[in-house]
């Protein structure tokens, strides 16, 4: 399905401020990626809505490599690093969200499937460094 809109989600609480990016298809169904946490996440937004967001709608939701490749090629003179590749990442994240939900999967199965039964939980963000916080 087609891409039909692209959205930037800022959320803040008290300890940090995310980006998130939402991606719409022509029938209604949305993919959520993360695009950045941290301060500022204005130039983030701006890379994803002025530069990455227009270059991607209308195209085949489905044809991830296809539109990461096309706004990579777009971006590079802007830079290939920092906050145009944050932006990137965020849109790529919110299609392979589409399509899982899309084929009814989870992405890992997409990626690859599951390798290990469990992990450490792992917090780097130094608010969230205490250990009740991420039970």
């Amino acid at each position: 399905m087609k891409i039909e809109k692209v959205e930037t989600l800022p959320f803040t609480d008290e300890f940090l401020s995310q980006l998130f990016v939402r991606i719409t298809t022509e029938d209604g169904l949305t993919g959520t990626g993360e695009a950045w946490y941290g301060l500022p996440i204005e130039p983030v937004a701006s890379a994803i809505n002025d530069a990455l967001a227009p270059q991607i709608i209308g195209e085949d939701s489905t044809r991830i490599e296809h539109i990461w490749q096309k706004m990579y090629k777009y971006g590079y003179r802007y830079g290939t690093e920092g906050i145009l590749m944050c932006g990137l990442s965020g849109i790529d994240l919110a299609l392979w969200d589409l399509l899982g939900k899309r084929l009814g999967v989870p992405v890992a199965l997409l990626l690859g499937g599951r390798v290990r039964d469990s992990l450490k939980a792992y917090a780097s963000f130094p608010p969230y460094r205490r250990e009740e916080w991420v039970r």
